[in-house]
């Protein structure tokens, strides 16, 4: 019984994660825009009704868009919200404790629980990361685990799970 994110939700949920919005920014432009491309313009439904739900205004392309949009605000490390997430779960990645490291980016995804099938896949992609992280040392060891979360953050808003609610 899931039902599709709009591309309203998809949007405001990734630009809060990623915080920095305490003034209007080009970024709420290209949100507006984004809104547009996923089906859903911002503040412009259709009629007063509002817009239609269900899957009425998803498309192949409004999914590639609402994928790649979480994809590129979530990767963005110079957001302060995305430095805090990298702060916290980048400790665990240099701990080399891939499950935590998942668990915490997923806890910041709003406790998003994923299908054990794709949970396990990027437990792997995470434990593989954190052992290239762990062949460096100092500062390249670290941002080369901030990476590591960034990657696991961006696999997570492609899922299926983060796309419906």
């Amino acid at each position: 019984n899931a039902r599709i994110k709009s591309p309203v939700e998809v949007v405001v949920g990734s630009l809060r994660l990623s915080g920095g919005y305490d003034w209007p920014t080009m970024d709420v432009y290209e949100a507006n825009a984004s809104c547009g491309f996923m089906g859903q313009g911002l503040l412009a439904p259709p009629s007063v009704e509002g817009w239609q739900g269900g899957e009425d205004w998803v498309s192949t392309g409004a999914m590639m868009q609402r994928v790649n949009y979480a994809s590129s605000v979530i990767g963005d490390t110079a957001r302060p919200g995305i430095q805090r997430i990298v702060e916290c779960a980048g400790q665990l990645a240099i701990e080399e404790d891939a499950e935590a490291m998942v668990d915490d980016c997923l806890s910041h995804l709003g406790y998003l629980e994923l299908g054990e099938g794709t949970r396990q896949e990027i437990v792997e992609f995470a434990t593989e990361q954190i052992e290239q992280a762990s062949r460096l040392s100092g500062a390249k060891r670290e941002a080369a685990a901030g990476q590591a979360v960034v990657a696991v953050m961006q696999l997570a808003v492609a899922t299926r799970e983060f796309q419906l609610a």
